[in-house]
This record gives C-alpha cells, structure tokens and sequence, in this order.
C-alpha cells in the first residue's frame, strides 16, 4: 500500500466527513508535494479576502493537528514535511506539548483561530504571507529557522521562555493588537539572527 493510500485510510478512519480539499491536503502530504490551495491572482491569494474563498480552499485545523500528533499518520510525513498555499484554516489549531519533527510551512494562509505551541518542539516554522488570530508559543523550542515574514495578526504573539536554535525572521510583519501587547518575547532565547526589517506593529 503506497503512503498515499494509507495516509487517506487513516484520515477516513478517524474523520468520516473528509472534505475534498482535506483529501487533497492529505494525499499531497503523503506525496511530499505542497497543498496548493492557491487562486489564479494575487487578489484571489491575499488573505485578508479569506472569508471570501470557496469551501475548496477551507481545511479544519484539527485534521492538521491529527496529523503531526497521531503517531501512525505523522510517520508517513515525508521530509519534507507539510507545505500549504493558500488555504483558510478554520478553528484552533492546538499542537502544544508536541514534538514535530518534520518542517511546518503554511504558506499566504488565513487561520480563523488562534495557533497553540506552548510547550511544543518543533523542527521549523514557515508562516510567510500569512494571516492568523494570535500564536502562543510559550516554553516551545525551535530548532530550524522561524519565519514570520509578512505574517498579519490580530492578537498577541507570545514567545515567553521560548528557545530559537536558529534564526527568528519578523521581516515585514505587521503584529497589531492595539488594546493589549502585540508581542511578547520576555524570556526568549535566540541562538542565531533575530530579522526585524520593516515590522509594524500595534500594542
């Protein structure tokens, strides 16, 4: 049985209501090629007109969950690991207290919720171009570069205690959380670059 097939198995076994999109996601994964949700403009692709894509562009955040926490399904992650363009994340997505050991890239994305790392560790990071509620990644460890260029939020992302073996690349965010604190790294540890070129933030 080809990684592919098992892959979609599991995920039918334990979700009986699989979308196509979450079918294609899985089989992409499972082939070690991007999940490219994408449209064919730069207007279609700017998340911040998520609410406007169609179903066939939304995925649930706990499909991705299972996927990096349920240990028969995440070890058919190829190296690499999983790549997304272009999809509406809907719910939170709670990956902390694990440990992922394969690249995490979702890519000019728009996550509904907010995305829980507390605890967690992680191989890398890649949320370029995308938009998110908030991220809260308290006591994680990172050990590949985190990339947070041209990400948007509309929380606070926390970094509290955090550990970065390599680089942290903040370039071209915009962290706007005008009440409250925009970004909270008390504590953090960086063990290579910290990139903050053209960052703006609120809070």
């Amino acid at each position: 049985m080809s990684a592919e097939i098992e892959l979609l198995k599991l995920a039918k076994e334990r979700y009986t209501n699989l979308s196509p999109a979450e079918e294609k996601f899985f089989r992409a994964v499972a082939k070690g090629e991007p999940a490219d949700f994408s449209g064919a403009s730069d207007e279609e692709n700017d998340p911040s007109h998520a609410d406007k894509w169609p179903a066939e562009r939304a995925l649930n955040a706990d499909r991705l969950a299972w996927l990096c926490t349920n240990s028969a399904a995440s070890k058919l992650v190829t190296h690499r690991g999983i790549l997304v363009l272009g999809a509406q994340v809907n719910g939170i997505l709670n990956l902390e207290w694990t440990d992922i050991t394969f690249p995490l890239n979702m890519r000019n994305c728009a996550f509904s919720g907010s995305i829980l790392l507390n605890q967690a560790n992680l191989s890398s990071l890649d949320l370029f171009g995308t938009h998110i509620k908030d991220l809260r990644a308290d006591g994680a460890k990172f050990e590949g570069t985190v990339f947070l260029r041209n990400v948007k939020t509309e929380g606070e992302v926390r970094f509290m205690r955090t550990t970065f073996a390599a680089d942290l690349d903040f370039s071209g965010g915009q962290f706007i959380n005008a009440k409250a604190t925009a970004i909270n790294a008390d504590g953090v540890r960086i063990e290579g670059v910290a990139f903050l070129r053209n960052v703006k933030t609120e809070g």
